[in-house]
């Protein structure tokens, strides 16, 4: 079945390859065109979503097994603490998280909003909330001791908004868990590449990211390349689709 399932994600990825190729790949221009309506029911589980290629669709990653290695990772450097997940969705992670973690996520997304809390029906309403993260978070500077934000600045043209968000509501020792697609030199990424999400407006190459998240004031403590989002590449292979940092503020 998971050979089944590879073979049908190539093929996928062969067709959408060609269209990207000929020019008629829709992209987003503008911030303008980034409206919540556009993060709906439709984009999880409609039939045109990047997750009905799932088994189960988008409903497939609700297993541990895509989050433990993250959760472990972040263990290594806070053990303890109000973790928020910006980019929530429907609050798998956080999910996994709540053994150790005092947890809160907000999306753009009404309906992730939602779901999550049907998913976590115990935690106060002011744990969870939409939210458009080029805004400020509701929280004081240094509130949080973990912050998560995975496959969602991509859908920003402005990406230092939100990046200066996070650093201002991260604890002094807190870490910040960065996941995001980036374009790289070489040609089998762009083939490999999960999804062809017209709302990712803000594909970077690694160097020009890091770049910003310096300038801001964040320090990277470590990284790693993924494939697909969520399947980890040796540290040599620098090809995968998505990099995931570990980073913490800059103490001056």
């Amino acid at each position: 079945m998971i050979l089944i399932n590879f073979i049908i994600l190539i093929k996928h990825r062969f067709y959408n390859y060609k269209i990207k190729k000929k020019g008629r790949r829709f992209q987003l221009k503008n911030s303008d065109d980034l409206k919540s309506e556009k993060y709906e029911e439709d984009y999880y589980i409609g039939s045109g979503s990047n997750y009905a290629k799932l088994p189960g669709g988008y409903l497939f990653l609700r297993r541990e097994i895509f989050w433990k290695g993250k959760i472990d990772l972040i263990k290594k450097y806070v053990q303890s603490g109000k973790a928020l997940d910006i980019g929530c969705s429907y609050g798998f992670m956080l999910y996994f998280m709540k053994k150790w973690f005092e947890i809160y996520g907000c999306d753009i997304s009404k309906h992730a909003i939602e779901m999550c809390k049907k998913l976590l029906p115990d935690l106060n309403e002011k744990h969870f909330w939409v939210h458009d993260i080029t805004k400020e978070l509701p929280y004081p500077k240094n509130y949080f001791n973990v912050i998560i934000c995975m496959d969602v600045i991509e859908h920003i043209n402005n990406i230092e908004a939100p990046l200066r968000n996070i650093h201002k509501c991260l604890a002094e020792n807190g870490i910040f868990l960065l996941r995001i697609p980036i374009r790289t030199q070489y040609k089998i990424t762009e083939f490999l590449r999960f999804e062809n999400d017209p709302t990712h407006v803000s594909i970077l190459p690694e160097r020009v990211l890091i770049s910003k998240l310096k300038k801001i004031g964040f320090i990277i403590l470590e990284k790693n390349y993924y494939w697909m989002g969520f399947i980890p590449l040796p540290k040599f292979i620098n090809f995968g689709s998505d990099i995931m940092m570990i980073l913490k503020k800059y103490k001056k």
